[in-house]
């Protein structure tokens, strides 16, 4: 976070776009409201951020709680957000008897050394009926692509996902594939047509740059825009733990 007293003129209008945020607007909310009640589940949000969704789900009724490894993130989320369940640290730091009914895992899984080793501690921490959000890049559009601006070696993105991957990972883990899609576009929809062919050249190569697809992200959160339900961007999916 950025200190001193502009960092506190961000902080506040960053909050204010949060509480502002209406997640039932949100096609991935709405896609896990349609599977299960959010005004009663217990929620954990793996790599929360400054607690975006968890503020939003918490609005809806949600009990909340989230872990991230930035320490700046964190006290956002507790001290300008109110998120009192939020700690620092991985998944590791969840206590393991704990069970959730939604486990969030958005953006995360590419940063992972061991992304199995992740899925298979959200598995355990699941209830039963629990679902697992993944919305993550999407390995089998980028491999098709001819210039596959989405696999590249960077010191943020380590492992990617294709769509089989994941479906033999959720099988593997004993867990139900309910719901997969690739969407989404590194950028907005506007921002494509916008784009002439300096702007999109210039684009192009900053795509490659490290780190980009972050700060793109919280470009993208601080203008309060939505992913658009297009492209093949990220896998979108939602994973499902056996009734039994």
């Amino acid at each position: 976070m950025i200190k001193g007293y502009a960092g506190r003129v961000l902080e506040v209008d960053l909050g204010a776009r949060t509480h502002a945020w209406r997640p039932l607007d949100d096609f991935r909310v709405q896609e896990l409201a349609s599977l299960l009640d959010l005004a009663r589940a217990r929620v954990l949000d793996v790599g929360c951020g400054v607690g975006r969704w968890l503020c939003g789900l918490a609005a809806l009724g949600a009990q909340v709680e989230g872990v991230d490894i930035d320490p700046d993130a964190v006290r956002f989320a507790r001290e300008a957000l109110g998120l009192a369940g939020v700690r620092h640290g991985g998944i590791e730091v969840v206590d393991g008897e704990a069970r959730f009914d939604l486990i969030l895992l958005q953006d995360v899984l590419e940063h992972a050394l061991e992304p199995r080793s992740m899925l298979e501690r959200s598995a355990a921490l699941l209830a039963a009926g629990g679902l697992l959000y993944v919305w993550t890049p999407n390995a089998t559009s980028a491999a098709e692509e001819e210039q596959p601006l989405v696999l590249r070696a960077d010191f943020e993105h380590l492992q990617f996902l294709t769509a089989g991957a994941l479906a033999r990972l959720a099988q593997e883990l004993g867990l139900e594939l309910v719901h997969l899609e690739s969407t989404g576009w590194l950028g907005s929809v506007e921002d494509r047509r916008a784009d002439g062919p300096a702007r999109g050249a210039l684009r192009a190569r900053l795509r490659r740059l490290p780190g980009f697809r972050r700060l793109n992200a919280l470009r993208l959160a601080w203008l309060g825009r939505q992913p658009e339900r297009s492209g093949t961007y990220h896998l979108f999916a939602i994973l499902r733990r056996p009734r039994i």
